[in-house]
């Protein structure tokens, strides 16, 4: 049974994902079994191909099948050069090692197609598959999508560390990225998933968090949930008056209109989006 403590009771008629026996009262003829996947011969199925690439591509973001379009969709990292080269990505020369987003699709999750959406600037052509021309370090880009949102620009939603965003700076003879203002975690809609508007009061959390988050809705809480590695990379939130300063959290909630139900969490209100760090870890 569940520990009292904790204060949540399973309830009938959801699933549950057992990954441990925290809400299993008895176990009888019955064994865990975790069976070893099976790596696709192809792989890797998302390869370097273009320029934009030329350093890393990786799945630093989310992948999810859109039922509707019958389509698998991810949105990607992409790092072009490294911290001694020099690149131009909307006019602007930068550092090279840049963490920029790519979208790409595809009917199997094994073949992928990589479309060119013409809007992004890089080196002097837009063909080519990079989006969200607002952002500019994006990392770990979470996407939620929901389909039946009532407002339809804000159908999939993404949640992610931006950084380096301050003035470049001197390291170890190469200039890097520094750090901004504008650093921490962000949230940004899109109607399509492709067309993305960055939240005009971001950042949403003054923390880093460099990992690949998570974001869900919570029925049960009512609430938006990110897990994530809050306080890894840039700020830890201490010297940030607007939050506590207990150490780094996995996992924080995007608060919805309602009052909490959980009084353990300290709150920052940032205009339509209102999020919450939690006094303990969730992830």
């Amino acid at each position: 049974s569940l520990d009292a403590a904790d204060g949540r009771q399973p309830q009938s008629g959801l699933r549950h994902l057992f990954f441990d026996d925290l809400e299993i009262e008895n176990i009888q003829n019955l064994k865990r079994v975790v069976n070893q996947p099976t790596k696709h011969p192809d792989n890797p199925v998302l390869r370097r191909e273009h320029p934009w690439e030329g350093f890393r591509v990786q799945v630093y973001g989310t992948m999810l099948y859109d039922s509707d379009e019958k389509l698998f969709k991810a949105w990607y990292m992409n790092i072009p050069k490294t911290p001694k080269d020099k690149i131009t990505v909307a006019g602007q020369r930068r550092p090279g090692h840049a963490t920029l987003l790519s979208y790409a699709t595809s009917k199997d999750g094994v073949k992928w197609n990589k479309p060119v959406l013409n809007l992004i600037d890089y080196e002097g052509s837009t063909e080519n598959n990079m989006i969200a021309p607002e952002l500019y370090n994006p990392e770990g880009f979470s996407v939620l999508y929901e389909p039946h949102d009532r407002n339809p620009d804000r159908r999939y939603k993404a949640f992610y560390w931006e950084h380096g965003m301050g003035p470049f700076i001197m390291h170890q003879g190469q200039e890097i990225y520094g750090f901004g203002e504008k650093d921490g975690m962000h949230v940004a809609f899109s109607p399509d998933g492709i067309h993305w508007k960055s939240y005009e009061n971001n950042p949403v959390m003054k923390l880093g968090s460099d990992t690949g988050q998570v974001v869900l809705y919570d029925e049960e809480i009512e609430r938006y949930v990110a897990f994530g590695r809050f306080g890894a990379g840039g700020w830890n939130g201490n010297e940030d008056p607007r939050f506590d300063s207990s150490p780094p959290h996995s996992g924080t909630r995007l608060d919805g209109d309602r009052s909490p139900r959980d009084k353990r969490f300290a709150t920052r209100r940032n205009g339509a989006c209102r999020w919450r760090k939690t006094g303990r870890d969730v992830a």
